[in-house]
């Protein structure tokens, strides 16, 4: 499955659906899904997601430094406990919204 985004009807939102595995052989259709939505707010769901690895990890980092840039936010949601416990121990929680 691939990453699947979608932009809200007020264009200020967009939803990048995380698939099953969240890994480095996303780096370059993860990082296009944003390059071009300068200052909107960015929800990852992770409803999806089961495997998430450390390359993940930089490629969230790579992405709020991108939002910071553009004065704007990013929200991770629906991740499971396992993706959850991953976010927490990198202590991501305290660098985006979980929700």
């Amino acid at each position: 499955m691939n990453l699947k985004k979608i932009l809200s009807d007020n264009g200020n939102v967009i939803t990048i659906t995380i698939p099953e595995k969240f890994d480095f052989k996303m780096h370059k259709d993860f990082r296009n899904t944003y390059e071009d939505e300068k200052s909107k707010t960015v929800v990852l769901d992770m409803g999806e997601t089961q495997y998430m690895d450390s390359s993940a990890l930089g490629m969230l980092l790579q992405l709020k430094e991108f939002t910071d840039e553009h004065n704007s936010k990013v929200c991770i949601s629906n991740a499971n406990s396992s993706i959850s416990q991953i976010i927490k121990i990198a202590h991501f929680d305290k660098l985006f919204n979980i929700k």
